[in-house]
């Protein structure tokens, strides 16, 4: 018997090796390439398949049939060495019935088969559904994400809006028990205007009391839009604002170098923007950035355009 190989190892399969043949592929393998012990081998009489059932029914049929033609071929033929037209006919008429029954078993795939581009087609169908309610569930979701920007970006605007009375004062010391009219009034005189109890609607610190930091905010929220634009030009115009510049009774409460900042009154969102576009201002070079009727401004040089910063997406506009 000649060396083959084993399917699985493509070694061979030599005379000291232990190993089963296929009864249907009539493919080697090494029992241990298999999984087989040997005492599953001496159990099996080295009866072995490696083929799958259908491959195997198949094969058991090609196998009968032509079993059974042969069987009655050569019944035939033992019966007259000379072929007669009978003998001819009845071997016809054999292979003719065992045409029909593959036939019949080849009918039998292609219904299978059918079933299953059926079913296939069912799928698909139910898959193309399943796509179209995700895209249109997507379409919805990126028009209410938009919807939703707009809408806070509209909220941020009006918050802003009535805001524009209001001003946000920042540097000037505390103290305790503190007129704050007084204060706001003091802050006035110093850059040149006058500010009577009747232009005032409300005035106030912000945030919680502490004696760590006594340097509050204050918020200050004109009767008149005129009179905090005019508030707010003043400020511009003395620029170096400090403690010291202010009352005595004030300014010994802090250091006297301690700048007073005087800027509108932004809403949240607007201050968490402003210090990003701060931010964004150094690393890039930028000159301006400023503050004016609750907008943020910027330019990147003096005779550079000015620029609106509504969202962070605007600082690539800046050049």
């Amino acid at each position: 018997m000649p060396h083959l190989n084993c399917d699985k190892c493509q070694l061979k399969c030599g005379r000291y090796d232990i190993y089963v043949e296929c009864k249907i592929c009539n493919k080697l393998y090494h029992i241990k390439c298999i999984g087989m012990s040997q005492q599953q081998f001496e159990e099996s009489a080295t009866v072995y398949s490696c083929c799958t059932k259908e491959k195997t029914k198949t094969h058991e049929i090609m196998k009968a049939l032509t079993t059974s033609v042969t069987d009655k071929t050569t019944s035939i033929q033992s019966q007259s060495q000379e072929p007669t037209l009978a003998n001819i006919m009845s071997v016809l008429n054999i292979i003719r019935n065992e045409q029909a029954i593959i036939k019949d078993s080849v009918d039998n795939c292609h219904d299978r088969i059918n079933e299953c581009n059926q079913l296939l087609k069912q799928q698909e169908v139910r898959l193309s559904v399943c796509i179209n309610k995700i895209e249109d569930v997507e379409a919805q979701q990126v028009a209410l994400t938009k919807e939703n920007i707009e809408l806070k970006q509209k909220i941020n605007d009006l918050e802003q809006y009535l805001r524009r009375n209001t001003v946000e004062i920042k540097g000037v010391p505390e103290a305790r028990n503190e007129n704050i009219l007084t204060v706001v009034q003091a802050v006035g005189t110093v850059i040149g205007f006058d500010i009577s109890k009747q232009m005032i609607d409300a005035c106030h610190r912000i945030g919680a009391a502490s004696q760590v930091n006594n340097t509050r905010p204050i918020i200050v929220k004109f009767v008149s839009r005129l009179d905090k634009d005019e508030f707010v030009s003043k400020r511009r115009v003395k620029r170096n604002l400090v403690v010291g510049d202010l009352l005595a009774d004030i300014a010994r409460l802090g250091r006297s170098d301690t700048p007073i900042y005087i800027n509108d009154s932004l809403t949240q969102t607007n201050r968490i923007l402003f210090f990003k576009a701060n931010l964004f201002k150094k690393e890039n070079n930028i000159k301006y950035l400023w503050c004016r009727n609750g907008k943020i401004l910027m330019r990147q040089e003096d005779k550079s355009r000015v620029y609106e910063i509504r969202t962070e997406k605007d600082f690539n506009d800046v050049h």
